[in-house]
């Protein structure tokens, strides 16, 4: 007769180990203190505990999920408060959008046209790295997609830089190929770190809202550029941001209303996904979630507030990288939550892009004291931002 036992179940990251034991902090805040085992501080674990009933003796199974960051960085994130650790999440306007100062340290900026108009080339560079010098340094995004969204090349130039459904239809995939290349180096000697492009996004149809944006071809093609774009950038420094999971199809305009998408999961599968998959593949850095409500995955929430479309993005197109919400200022967002940087982050993004200019983090610090947001989550999150930091430089 097999003895009956007790089973309990603890999955976190290791925040100290010494002499086979390890201390613990699992997704609900929660401290633990396990001997027995063997793991390095900073990995994440998941610790079975079986304790005889009759013997009283408890048997230890471990698993290492992820075997952790560089101890470098481990002791850079223990060296930042919780404000700086949810700022480091945030992509927000520069100051001179912003109704006040803000009251933490951003991850990153992203850029309009507003911010370059009436600058030369070189004030924006200057702009650009002084954004960069801050503490933590900062990522500077900027949609520079060609067409009908060109931040930098319309105000630098007479006409912005055509897309890329333009440059295929006048010139084949040679013109692609240049236009992508000059786009990048230009971007890239401004000292921007983040394009967010390509669009990934499949559209034939030029009555859809997105088509414009789109390379206007099928699946196939589409695939085909963005692993061109994702490539290019790479070559010339450039991180990449694929947009917009999981696939914005016939859909209405999400910065006006929020839209459902009904078509089934097999579908995203042989179409959607391809071009996503195809980033992947290649290198992309960053995936933009869209508004868009993914009905055969989730049929009450947007892509980007929802769990489970992300972790869709991370089991089927197996996806390790960084992941951004689009806007969360769109007016697709305000029928689902009043709280929108807090159901984001729950819902699994690394980066909160927000436009609005009140912007400020004090939801998410009392959603963290009310154990509402995982303080796991908000490290494992932190950390990738780190790591991309230090291989661009900019982490001071």
């Amino acid at each position: 007769m097999l003895c009956p036992y007790q089973k309990t179940v603890i999955e976190g990251r290791v925040l100290e180990s010494e002499y086979e034991c390890i201390q613990v902090r699992s997704d609900d805040n929660a401290m633990h203190s396990i001997c027995g085992v063997n793991a390095k501080k900073g990995d994440e674990v998941i610790v079975t505990i079986r304790s005889s009933l009759f013997h009283l003796v408890k048997i230890n199974d471990l698993k290492i999920v992820d075997a952790g960051t560089s101890e470098k960085l481990i002791a850079y994130l223990e060296s930042m408060s919780l404000c700086e650790k949810l700022g480091q999440m945030m992509i927000v306007r520069t100051q001179e959008n912003l109704t006040e100062e803000l009251d933490f340290i951003p991850g990153g900026y992203i850029l309009f046209a507003n911010d370059f108009r009436n600058k030369s080339a070189e004030e924006i560079e200057q702009m650009v790295r002084s954004l960069q010098q801050q503490k933590h340094g900062a990522l500077v995004m900027v949609d520079e997609e060609g067409g009908d969204v060109v931040r930098v090349s319309s105000v630098l130039f007479e006409e912005g830089y055509p897309s890329a459904q333009e440059d295929y239809l006048s010139g084949g995939w040679d013109a692609v190929k240049k236009n992508l290349i000059n786009r990048s180096q230009m971007l890239a000697s401004l000292g921007f770190q983040v394009n967010l492009n390509p669009v990934a996004d499949i559209s034939t149809n030029p009555e859809d809202y997105i088509y414009s944006r789109t390379f206007g071809q099928d699946e196939i093609m589409t695939s085909q550029y963005v692993s061109l774009a994702v490539q290019t950038q790479k070559e010339a420094g450039l991180l990449s941001c694929l947009k917009h999971f999981p696939g914005y199809g016939n859909n209405r305009d999400t910065h006006r209303g929020f839209s459902v998408d009904y078509r089934s999961l097999n579908e995203y599968r042989i179409y959607d996904f391809l071009p996503f998959q195809a980033g992947v593949d290649s290198g992309a850095e960053l995936v933009m979630m869209s508004h868009i409500i993914m009905s055969s995955v989730d049929s009450q929430t947007p892509a980007s507030l929802s769990s489970n479309v992300h972790q869709l993005l991370k089991e089927e197109l197996n996806y390790d990288g960084l992941v951004i919400t689009d806007d969360l200022t769109m007016d697709a967002i305000e029928h689902f939550t009043s709280n929108p940087l807090v159901s984001a982050l729950s819902a699994g993004n690394h980066l909160l892009l927000t436009t609005d200019p009140k912007v400020t983090i004090d939801e998410l610090v009392e959603a963290v004291e009310k154990n509402q947001l995982s303080l796991n989550q908000i490290d494992e999150s932190v950390l990738k931002i780190l790591e991309i930091k230090e291989k661009l430089g900019c982490l001071r």
